[in-house]
């Protein structure tokens, strides 16, 4: 055989090694079912435990009319990614949705907030032992809320800001949980009282707050900084785009991507920006291939984000799924899901895998919310109703990469 000839087959050979590597690739990225949830919910928690097991806990199951969500649960269920399947586990005190739930230093999860199924603001809060498996209270929130968020800080103690009061009126109260007294206590002030916005504690230490709806249910721009060492909030700059419903996620360079949500017009975007901690400010990075709210944002080991599902602006629920590229600043559509979810939960799990579990999974929802809202039918305290009435799901899903 000639030079030329071997030369031509290594080639060859180089060329098919390199697309096999490639197919390999887009065929890892993919979705598959896992066990299902034992109840189906939206609006629910997911925590990673220590142990590397998931804990999924309240939410929501069924609807009341008028476009509001009832139906708040109390149960509790653990996901095994050994077995892949989800078992009972010790139920909460307070059925609960739209709370938060956080892993303490400790171990234990905080539970605080929410709604129960009589639209009722909650200030409970309670622990979730891994040990026992069982919930038991803790010291109540200084302020009742919902849509709240909770951010543990690098002292050990959680940042509740914010949310929604038994009035649905917004809140810029903040407070303190010290797992060490097992008490809330008032800190510093939101600059701009918000509802379904977004913290994430920056590698300085301190914690970005950003969007969310004001009282008057316009989403907002505004960004705040909460300094740990002072307790106070200050502002930083403005997003480059008003909204609500979206993510926020810390990349690996300390930058921190927002992606989608809500606009003032009340129409999902697909806008995504960057907030750098360095200068303070926001830019425009890629768009999203997908308007979408309502969605999951999850940083993968090799620095890339999954965003996973959400609902369009025609309010259907999504099944479509995108990977943001830090080093290209651009979204590519991945695998998508075996089925739409929007209010899910998105969970990294120790092997590099993500679950997704459970969400409202029906297309469409209520085309008369946000005149109920005006008219004072319906609540901004709950999310849109996916399907008019709407479905719950417990379908639980495995991201590959």
């Amino acid at each position: 055989m000639s030079l030329k000839s071997i030369s031509k087959v290594v080639t060859l050979v180089s060329l098919t090694v390199v697309l096999a590597h490639a197919g390999s690739i887009a065929s890892a990225q993919t979705f598959s079912y896992t066990g299902d949830l034992a109840t189906s919910r939206a609006l629910h928690t997911a925590t990673l435990l220590p142990n590397g097991t998931v804990l999924i806990a309240g939410g929501v199951n069924t609807f009341l009319n008028h476009g509001i969500v009832g139906g708040t649960i109390n149960s509790a269920e653990i996901y095994n990614p050994s077995s892949r399947t989800f078992a009972a586990t010790g139920s909460l005190n307070h059925d609960r949705g739209r709370h938060t739930a956080t892993l303490l230093h400790n171990g234990l999860v905080l539970i605080a907030g929410g709604v129960n199924a009589n639209d009722q603001t909650l200030n409970t809060a309670e622990l979730y032992n891994p040990a026992t498996g069982k919930f038991t209270y803790t010291g109540n929130l200084q302020h009742d809320r919902a849509n709240h968020t909770a951010t543990l800080l690098t002292n050990g103690m959680v940042l509740i800001t914010g949310g929604q009061n038994a009035d649905g009126n917004t809140i810029n109260s903040a407070e303190l949980y010290n797992p060490s007294t097992g008490t809330f206590s008032y800190t510093g002030n939101l600059r701009h009282d918000r509802k379904y916005h977004t913290a994430t504690l920056l590698n300085n230490g301190e914690v970005l707050i950003t969007g969310g709806y004001n009282n008057d249910a316009q989403t907002i721009n505004l960004a705040e900084l909460y300094n740990v060492a002072t307790g106070t909030f200050s502002y930083t700059g403005n997003l480059k785009h008003d909204r609500a419903n979206h993510t926020a996620t810390l990349l690996t360079n300390g930058m921190v991507l927002l992606a989608g949500g809500d606009n003032a017009d009340h129409n999902t975007i697909n806008s995504a920006e960057l907030y750098n901690p360095s200068t303070g400010t926001f830019s425009y990075t890629g768009n999203l291939q997908h308007d979408r709210q309502y969605h999951t944002a999850t940083r993968l080991p090799n620095g890339y984000v999954l965003i996973a599902g959400g609902e369009n602006n025609d309010v259907d629920a999504l099944s479509i799924s995108e990977l943001y590229n830090p080093s290209t600043g651009t979204f590519a559509y991945t695998g998508s899901m075996q089925s739409a979810h929007a209010n899910h939960t998105a969970t990294l799990l120790p092997n590099g895998t993500v679950l997704i579990s459970g969400g409202w999974y029906d297309n469409g929802h209520n085309p008369n919310w946000w005149d109920q809202i005006a008219s004072g039918s319906g609540s901004l305290g709950y999310a849109p109703v996916v399907g008019g009435l709407g479905d719950t799901t417990a379908a639980a899903e495995i991201y590959t990469f």
